[in-house]
Parts: structure tokens; sequence; C-alpha cells
């Protein structure tokens, strides 16, 4: 028997691939409004409908993923298939001329998104012992936190580097996306269903299941559904931001705001640490208040507008 101490490798190299599609992602979506306004000429509405629309989508997948999995016993190949999608839509920001290619993508991005994270997160849960899941899920999320925040950072150093060269940003971060895949691909075994294990019922999405969830259910879904279009709002505003203060203002928002939902989180941390010890209930009720503390900065006025848009850098001639 491993010591409770011994995270299994899967688990490691699942928190990895999470990391590199992280950075791939934040490389892209921390400049996508601007990239669409300042390159491509977009309105912050049709900002606002693709990361919209986009959002929406992963949601409803994610509903249904984690279902095939459980029926389908494949749960490594559904996260690969998932990984690999957004891996494929990596190139295509690049590749864009105009905001309709850049929607495709960005569809087809979340759709991976959704579709793999149900199954990589049962498939954790199969590789951990039951007395570390904890810990385990904790460390993939941790490392996927360190992806979240190099990306920006990354990103923004190659477009000082590069003189604001956008596409050749967005090329870049195509090797981390790659490099996840082939990860999950060849790195990641998936263990054996144990003897006699038989597949799930198949689940009917009608009223009744609906209400045999429970109001516990319900509230958390609310509750989480209401932090992600507060997300979603504050994000917006980075691609309204018209002056190299608001910008800077809401980038930073956006780090805040994800670390505010990290609380939602386990985390990889010592077993006598504080936050880890409150009860789920009060877990999220904290994170929820720290987050609307750290939201109430973003809706203070910040002067006159400027009709457009400017980075937080001076743009190459």
């Amino acid at each position: 028997m491993k010591p409770v101490h011994a995270i299994p490798r899967g688990v490691w190299v699942l928190g990895f691939v999470s990391m590199l599609m992280d950075i791939s992602s934040e490389m892209i979506h921390g400049l996508l409004p601007l990239y669409l306004t300042v390159s491509l000429g977009a309105s912050a509405l049709t900002v606002g409908v693709i990361e919209g629309l986009a959002e929406a989508t992963a949601f409803i997948v994610k509903v249904f993923s984690g279902t095939l999995s459980d029926r389908w016993r494949k749960r490594k190949a559904i996260s690969a298939f998932g990984y690999g999608l957004a891996a494929f839509s990596k190139p295509l920001f690049a590749l864009a001329s105009g905001p309709m290619l850049v929607f495709f993508a960005r569809f087809l991005d979340r759709i991976g998104k959704g579709i793999r994270g149900a199954p990589r997160d049962a498939l954790i849960a199969d590789l951990t012992p039951r007395e570390i899941r904890g810990a385990a899920f904790g460390l993939r999320q941790s490392l996927d936190t360190v992806g979240a925040f190099a990306g920006p950072f990354l990103a923004m150093a190659l477009m000082l580097a590069w003189n604001d060269d956008f596409r050749a940003v967005f090329w870049v971060a195509v090797i981390p996306a790659i490099l996840s895949f082939l990860l999950i691909a060849f790195a990641v075994r998936e263990p054996e269903a144990p003897p006699g294990a038989a597949k799930a019922e198949r689940i009917r999405l009608d009223r009744a299941t609906m209400r045999s969830l429970g109001r516990a259910f319900w509230g958390i879904a609310a509750a989480a559904t209401s932090m992600a279009l507060a997300r979603s709002t504050s994000n917006a505003s980075f691609s309204a931001s018209t002056s190299s203060g608001r910008a800077l203002r809401s980038a930073s928002m956006q780090q805040e705001n994800h670390k505010s939902s990290d609380l939602w989180r386990p985390k990889y941390t010592p077993p006598n640490n504080n936050f880890n010890q409150l009860s789920p209930r009060s877990r999220a009720a904290t994170s929820i208040a720290d987050f609307a503390s750290r939201s109430l900065p973003a809706c203070k006025p910040s002067g006159p507008q400027r009709s457009t848009p400017h980075l937080p850098w001076p743009m190459a001639k």
C-alpha cells in the first residue's frame, strides 16, 4: 500500500497537462479582446458575444462529457479528445483575418474545455487513493493556477519584445498546447476498471431527474453561475478599456478574480491549513465575499473615456 503522502505519477502528469494548456490559453485569451478591437476592428459588443457564447457552450458540454465517461469507461480518451480539440483551435487565432474565425476558434476551444473537464477529474479520482484525493485535486489545480498566471505574463513579455506582434505571440502559444495534448495522450495510463464493475446507468435529463438533484445542488449551481457572470463582466471590461490606466486595472482585476475563484477548490497545502479546516459551505461563502470585495474597485469611475482602445504599452508604428 502506498504511503498517504505519495501522489500518483498520473496525477502529476495531469497537473502539468493542465498547466501547459492554461499557459497556452491565457497567452491568447489575455490578448484576445485587444486583438479583436485593435487589430481586427471588432466592437466591444462583438467581444462580449464571442466570450458569452463560448463560455455557455463549455457549461453545456460539461453536462454530457462526464456522463459519457461513466458509461464508456474511457476517461483518458475523452479527456485527450478535449485537449486535442483545444490544441487544434490555437493556430486558428493566429490565422484569423476577421472576428468570425476567432469566434469559430474560441467555440472549438471552449467545446474542448467542456469535454475534458469532468472526465479528467474523474480520472484523477480513479488514479488516487481515497485518503489523498483532496491533495491530488489540489495539486492539479495548483499547477493549473501556475499556468493561469504564467500565460499572461509571458504574453506581455513577448508583446514588449516583438513590438506588439499579436500573431507571433499566438503562434508561440501553440507550442504548450501541443505539448499538453502529447502528455495526456502518451504519458497517462488509465487504470483498469475493477472486476465486476458495472457501467453507469443511462441518465435521463428530464424534470424528475432535475428535482432529484436537491436544493443544495441548485444552490451551488446558482452561486457558481453568478460568479461566472461576474467574472465574464470583469473580463469584458478589459476589452472596453479605453486608456492605459483602465486597461491595466482590468487586467489586474482578472488576476484577482482568478485568485478568488481558486478558494472554491482544494489546495495542495498542509492539513492544518486554517482555510482547509472550514466546511465546504463556509469556504464557498468566504470565496464569494472575497470576490465581491475585489470587484468593488472596478466599479469606480475612471474619468473620461477615449474612443479608441489603447494598450498598456505603446503600439508599434
